[in-house]
């Protein structure tokens, strides 16, 4: 399963408003958005947050960052790691963030897998 095939499934679950997929060196990326915002600034930001928190973890030994929950007035950020890549996905706050994670274990097991 491709990027794009794997992103419209993440962005079909009830809940989720948009997809972000940048790899680290920003080069490699898609988005999937309901929203009107800029994919770019959301990706970058994505990445500079997992590598700020990746040498934090380092530092103190914990493993590598897999992943990362902000909550918000409004909605959710996911940010996954995956391998050389960032998945970001934005929710609403009225969307079940179990079922919502539930839904994303088996596509981010596709990821991981496919990249």
């Amino acid at each position: 399963m491709g990027k794009e095939e794997i992103l419209n499934e993440i962005i079909n679950i009830p809940g989720v408003v948009g997809a972000v997929l940048y790899s680290n060196d920003l080069e490699d990326h898609m988005a999937k958005l309901t929203l009107d915002i800029d994919e770019s600034v959301l990706g970058g930001l994505g990445v500079s947050i997992i590598g700020f928190w990746e040498e934090i973890a380092s530092s103190l030994e914990m493993g590598d960052i897999e992943e990362m929950i902000v909550e918000t007035k409004r909605g959710r950020f996911l940010i996954y790691k995956i391998l050389n890549y960032v998945l970001i996905i934005l929710t609403t706050k009225a969307g079940n963030l179990g079922t919502i994670k539930y839904n994303l274990n088996k596509v981010i097991k596709q990821l991981r897998s496919a990249y």
